[in-house]
């Protein structure tokens, strides 16, 4: 909460450490951002952001399962035709995370 929670926009971010050893947050929406459902401690209106997140079409609302990246973000690329990983395709290891954590909060 004290480093990945930006209570400005009431969301989570993944960080990352420059060379410099700078931490930095990453500002892309990507799974990853939605595995603090995993937490018995998430605020409320953080939760209510998350449930926003996967309702949102424009965001991870899709039609069957969560992408790894928001279908707004230029990274998302819903075809896994790159070397890269989590640009977009759909993991169901990662969808079941994001069950529990729905189930875990009642929102499933």
């Amino acid at each position: 909460m004290t480093h990945m929670y930006d209570p400005n926009t009431k969301g989570f971010h993944h960080l990352w450490h420059a060379k410099n050893g700078t931490q930095m947050r990453y500002s892309v929406k990507t799974i990853q951002t939605l595995f603090p459902l995993l937490l018995s401690s998430l605020p409320p209106e953080a939760l209510d952001q998350i449930v926003r997140l996967l309702n949102d079409e424009d965001e991870f609302g899709a039609p069957y399962m969560i992408p790894t990246v928001a279908r707004s973000e230029p990274e998302y690329n819903p075809v896994a035709d790159t070397l890269l990983l989590w640009r977009g395709p759909i993991w169901g290891f990662t969808n079941w995370f994001i069950m529990e954590g729905l189930y875990k909060h009642g929102k499933l």
